[in-house]
């Protein structure tokens, strides 16, 4: 037995003893990477130490499985546990999967410069693509950049003084809008907003206290993610009483109407306030408010677990 098929089987023992619910695969299932990054852990579970990333597309053989974990082997020959729910195993949709990752990867990159406009006031641009980036500075609404690379949701664009990252849902791609916005910007008269279902983008708030993101517009799709009361909405397109909404990060997906409050309309009535807990509780919850520009929420209350949402500055919770 070489050294290698020691080290996977030592491996696969290891799992099973500190997993009760180990499932070996009866050979190799070949399988792949959905979201734009996913994390690589020591175990079958958030919890586990990180120990790599992958990418959209990325392919892997699966060997084991364990409460909705997989045992595999990654591309680089090493070996982790990824989430079950987060690959694809279809054959067909894999493969369809990485060449779109790819074309998207080489068309970001070889193409030639797109011309975008900043949509919206005092947009951040970042040193890297996500917020856990520093900040460079800020561009106006109406500014014009070109973009250069994109990746995970943001745009690498060209800002005249260097180059930076912008969240893409905050550029406006469109000619015509776009010099509208830059005329606008020069004579200080506000572009109305549209009102048609799908043009342009609208920025609002959630309602709601902890509110679903579904993979579409009604209660029947499954949830893709969750947002807090107070968190910044950018709405790409209204379907009845549904509206497809981007978040920071890049994720998207659709809210109820009613739980999202636009920014250029009047404030939505506050939720009732929270049942005040029996006196003779040890524990009382009290209010609080977000003091930094952007926090992480995590799956558990460690640094290396899962990013789950971000709340922005000014955000409520209840501790």
């Amino acid at each position: 037995m070489t050294l290698s098929a020691r080290a996977f089987v030592a491996a696969v023992v290891a799992a099973c003893l500190l997993t009760p619910a180990v499932a070996l695969a009866a050979k190799a299932r070949p399988a792949w990477v959905i979201p734009e990054s996913l994390n690589v852990r020591s175990g079958p579970g958030t919890e586990r130490k990180k120990i790599g990333t992958l990418s959209r597309g990325d392919k892997v053989h699966v060997t084991a499985f364990a409460n909705k974990w997989c045992w595999a082997k990654l591309p680089d020959g090493s070996w982790g546990w990824i989430a079950e729910w987060l690959l694809q195993f279809s054959a067909n949709k894999g493969r369809a999967l990485a060449a779109e990752a790819k074309t998207s990867s080489s068309g970001s990159r070889s193409a030639s410069p797109t011309v975008a406009w900043v949509k919206e006031s005092a947009v951040n641009v970042r040193s890297g693509p996500g917020l856990g980036y520093s900040r460079y500075g800020t561009l106006p609404k109406g500014r014009k950049v070109y973009i250069t690379d994109r990746k995970s949701g943001w745009c690498r664009v060209s800002t005249g003084n260097g180059f930076g990252w912008i969240l893409g849902e905050l550029l406006e791609y469109n000619v015509n809008a776009g010099r509208r916005l830059a005329a606008a910007a020069t004579s200080g008269t506000p572009v109305s907003r549209s009102t048609s279902s799908s043009a342009g983008t609208a920025k609002g708030f959630v309602v709601g206290s902890v509110v679903n993101l579904r993979k579409g517009p009604g209660t029947k799709y499954d949830p893709v993610g969750l947002v807090v009361q107070g968190q910044t909405l950018y709405i790409t397109e209204t379907k009845g009483d549904w509206c497809k909404a981007t978040v920071h990060g890049g994720n998207s997906g659709w809210i109820s109407r009613a739980l999202v409050k636009y920014a250029d309309t009047p404030a939505a009535p506050k939720p009732a306030a929270v049942a005040s807990r029996p006196s003779g509780d040890r524990f009382q919850q009290v209010p609080a408010w977000v003091s930094e520009e952007i926090i992480n929420v995590r799956a558990s209350a460690s640094r290396d677990s899962d990013i789950r949402f971000q709340l922005e500055r000014g955000a409520k919770v209840t501790a």
